[in-house]
């Protein structure tokens, strides 16, 4: 009997011996820990909750279009400032030249027609006014049929036209039906379009993401009910069923650009699991020892 309690005794291991590991375990992961705090800085609540506002609950689609719509509205007056004027005064220059025109073709033609030796027909001074007038009207008259007006281009400079121009210039359609003249409208152009561009792309990439995520929504729905429907078939319990529903749910939540950087919930994690090691409850290891795969 002695015998058999000795090698009992020797076969048992010491109590002391896992104790000890599970301190020294602990003391490790509350120095990585204290790393971790070391190389991410501490974000103030309220900007925790304003981040989790702007991208959580949709407030950064809000955003990004409220600032292209903004951009829009300033390049349009930008480019209406410039070329609005402009193109007013082109079309008075025209016009000058026009009644000039026919102010000269009309004070040619009278000698010809009247004060002319072959007919020997003269106007006084007043008649010649007089016949002046109403060969000007007619000569109004007759290029308003033949159509003749000043037609440098299709559309005029105006608030929404120049709004127009600005989301061509935004979304690299180009369409050229409107263009810009002014030295001061063709430099805005392109410094413009280098900063009206890369917006366009960044909405369109997050409106992309949201499409997809709108998606991916209904699929997900499809997916639980076919795996109620057919779970019989499957041979799963409804605690596997929701295990599955669950981890497809977290799927549909949002992309983080940089998942090597800790989000507001790791840091939040990070802390609660500081505390719990201060404490010595070391049956939070297996999460910390998740946390540091994710981002090791």
């Amino acid at each position: 009997l002695q015998k058999c309690s000795r090698s009992s005794n020797t076969t048992r291991p010491p109590t002391h011996v896992s104790y000890n590991s599970s301190i020294f375990q602990a003391l490790h992961v509350r120095e990585d820990v204290c790393e971790k705090f070391k190389k991410v800085k501490k974000v103030p609540r309220w900007l925790r909750i304003l981040k989790t506002i702007y991208h959580d609950y949709g407030l950064k689609h809000i955003c990004l279009i409220s600032v292209l719509i903004i951009y829009q509205f300033i390049g349009a007056g930008v480019f209406y400032l410039c070329e609005a004027g402009f193109d007013e005064s082109k079309e008075k220059i025209w016009n000058m030249r026009i009644a000039e025109n026919r102010t000269k073709f009309v004070y040619d033609i009278i000698p010809l027609m009247f004060n002319n030796t072959d007919y020997l027909f003269f106007l006084t001074q007043e008649q010649t006014n007089e016949v002046s007038l109403k060969l000007h009207t007619e000569m109004r008259r007759y290029e308003k049929q033949l159509g003749i007006k000043y037609t440098d281009q299709k559309i005029k400079w105006d608030f929404w036209n120049a709004m127009l121009y600005a989301q061509t210039i935004c979304t690299t359609i180009g369409y050229g039906h409107l263009y810009p003249s002014t030295v001061a409208g063709r430099v805005f152009t392109m410094i413009y379009a280098i900063f009206g561009i890369p917006l366009v792309l960044s909405i369109l990439d997050d409106l992309g993401k949201l499409l997809t995520r709108c998606l991916k929504t209904p699929w997900w729905l499809i997916k639980c009910a076919c795996r109620r429907m057919f779970r019989y078939c499957t041979k799963q319990t409804m605690a596997e069923i929701k295990k599955l529903d669950e981890e497809d749910k977290r799927g549909l939540g949002r992309i983080r650009l940089s998942p090597s950087q800790p989000s507001v919930v790791d840091i939040e994690a990070l802390e609660e699991l500081e505390d719990r090691i201060a404490l010595g409850q070391a049956s939070q290891l297996d999460n910390t020892v998740r946390f540091r795969s994710r981002y090791s």
